[in-house]
């Protein structure tokens, strides 16, 4: 499995947007409009994330945490809100830009590169299922 490589550094003033655990729920609310490009090759991936979107971070079941993390870890909660957003309305991109974009956000949020890959890993396998469920709808 191939990894992302050449990560540019995060941009200046890059922060992630605040976010609100959903009481009794696994799911996180984002609670204010939310913007990040994100370079890929010769490309940029705009992610917009509006006020009020909900999502449960990063398509990886719960059973699969102990190995990825969870989508309430603090360095989680950016990449987990971009990649559910693309898997949601994916703009024209195929599902690895997605998981592309989430590993950059991963590294840009403070997390290690040794468990971003793990995540990764995780997004590639169990993915599918999410991606599938919104082409559907």
């Amino acid at each position: 499995m191939k990894y992302p490589k050449n990560i540019l550094p995060k941009p200046k003033g890059f922060r992630p947007p605040i976010t609100l655990a959903l009481p009794e729920s696994d799911k996180l609310m984002v609670v204010e409009n939310w913007k990040v490009d994100v370079p890929y090759k010769d490309d940029i991936i705009h992610v917009e994330v509006e006020h009020s979107f909900i999502y449960d971070g990063m398509s990886i079941p719960p059973i699969a945490w102990w190995l990825a993390g969870t989508p309430f870890e603090p360095r989680h909660i950016a990449p987990g809100a971009g990649h559910d957003k693309g898997y949601r309305e994916s703009q024209g991109y195929p599902r690895e830009i997605w998981d592309y974009v989430m590993y950059v956000l991963l590294i840009w949020c403070g997390e290690t590169p040794r468990r971003s890959k793990r995540i990764y890993r995780a997004v590639r396998h169990w993915g599918w299922k999410a991606w599938n469920s919104h082409r559907k709808a």
